[in-house]
């Protein structure tokens, strides 16, 4: 299935938006569909705790409840 354009640029500004959050320092592993899937993000310092919440409000904020976060020390 491809995505509207417009679904497209919203995944982009979502998955930037992940990328900038505090303590993020890769994102990766982006398996999204439908608001819903799974995606890793790369912590150096941070709690990992803290920087998945982080990440579930930004994807939550958007109407991505049901995505999966992995979070990783790297």
């Amino acid at each position: 299935m491809i995505n509207s354009p417009e679904k497209e640029y919203a995944l982009r500004d979502t998955l930037g938006e992940v990328g900038v959050a505090p303590g993020v320092s890769l994102v990766e592993g982006v398996r999204l569909w439908d608001a819903q899937g799974t995606v890793r993000v790369v912590v150096r310092k941070d709690d990992l705790g803290v920087v998945r919440e982080r990440v579930k409000r930004v994807f939550s904020s958007r109407g991505g409840e049901g995505v999966c976060v992995d979070v990783v020390r790297g």
